[in-house]
């Protein structure tokens, strides 16, 4: 019993280490420049649907990076998926974009242009990203060129890429985090359901698994009783 209970203790501590450590807010780096203020209460519902915008991103490995994406400011919701591959590529599963078809894991970002910048989402994405070294986990900023708002992403990315990433090359910081690409943005293909929000999924069923454990110890216990 005793070692059940330990191990009961050791799971919870891993748990709630985890839940602490993905609730990393990044602080922007000019508030005055990339935070906007929010709207007044009476704006019209065009010029909100007008404030909502999309952001595709390459940062490695989706799970974590959408997770941390979707608790920062501004950010209204986050699907993870596979994207960067030529028109003539089949669709993609999982199983394919791992073994390698130029398909790179992709985190979509619908975000409230009124209340976080486009440039402050790059700050965001910098931060969080964990890429590696093959296709599949490339860091890219991916941009729709067919867009209404296609050509300025285009230009705030790459003015954000030179004055934000470059520097970090030259110097030889944080590398390969700060090998950024940018690329057109290719169909985006949403990822199987099970990605999706992965590692709160996983805390659940940890937590559910304690519940199951400590229930089947108590009953081992009660068995156990001498009248």
């Amino acid at each position: 019993m005793t070692l059940i209970f330990f191990f009961l203790l050791s799971l919870l501590a891993s748990v709630a280490s985890f839940t602490s450590q993905s609730r990393i807010l990044i602080a922007p780096k000019s508030a005055k420049s990339h935070v906007r203020p929010r709207r007044a209460s009476n704006v019209s519902s065009n010029s909100v649907l007008n404030a909502i915008k999309e952001a595709t991103f390459g940062m490695g490995c989706f799970w974590e990076p959408a997770e941390s994406l979707l608790k920062q400011p501004g950010v209204l919701q986050t699907t993870v998926g596979y994207t960067g591959a030529p028109p003539t590529k089949p669709p993609p599963t999982y199983d394919t974009v791992c073994f390698g078809n130029d398909y790179v894991e992709g985190v979509r970002v619908v975000y409230d242009d009124e209340i976080v910048s486009y440039n402050q989402l790059l700050d965001y994405f910098f931060e969080l990203q964990k890429p590696g070294i093959s296709r599949q986990y490339a860091s890219i900023i991916f941009v729709d060129a067919d867009s209404d708002d296609g050509e300025e992403m285009t230009r705030q990315a790459s003015k954000w890429k030179e004055e934000n990433v470059a520097t970090k090359v030259k110097r030889g910081d944080n590398l390969p985090y700060s090998i950024v690409e940018i690329e057109p943005l290719t169909k985006f293909y949403k990822a199987e359901e099970y990605h999706q929000r992965y590692w709160e999924k996983q805390r659940l069923r940890a937590f559910v698994g304690v519940l199951l454990i400590a229930g089947a110890s108590s009953a081992y216990d009660g068995g156990l009783s001498i009248e």
